[in-house]
Formats: C-alpha cells, sequence, structure tokens
C-alpha cells in the first residue's frame, strides 16, 4: 500500500466519522423539533381551552349582575 493510498483511506475513514456524526446531530435535532412541535399543539390545545374558561366565566358574570 502506498503512502499515498494509506492517506486516502485515512481521510475516508475521518469523512465517515464527521458524517456520522452529523447524522447524530440532525437525528437529535430532529427529535427536538418533534417534541417542540408537540410542546406548541399541546400549548395551543390550552390556550383554546383557556379562552372557552374565560367567555363562559364571562357569561356567567353577565348573568350574575342580571339577578338582584
Amino acid at each position: 500500500m502506498t503512502d499515498q493510498t494509506a492517506w486516502l483511506k485515512n481521510e475516508l475513514e475521518k469523512v465517515r466519522k464527521e458524517l456520522d456524526l452529523k447524522n447524530e446531530e440532525t437525528q437529535l435535532v430532529y427529535l427536538e423539533n418533534k417534541r417542540l412541535i408537540e410542546v406548541e399543539q399541546s400549548h395551543q390545545k390550552l390556550v383554546g381551552e383557556l379562552y372557552r374558561k374565560i367567555d363562559d366565566l364571562t357569561k356567567e358574570s353577565k348573568e350574575m349582575l342580571n339577578y338582584p
């Protein structure tokens, strides 16, 4: 094996390791993004429920003001 072949094999191995690391990073970012999307959807649902509750309480308070 020539020096150039050994060097190329060494460089190729470095690139493979870098690619593996980048793939792992990409997978972690994907999973974190997926988790954040789920959190956002949960928050949107909660906000909707809170607005409905506020509306219900507002209507209830107006009705209570109508009675002496």
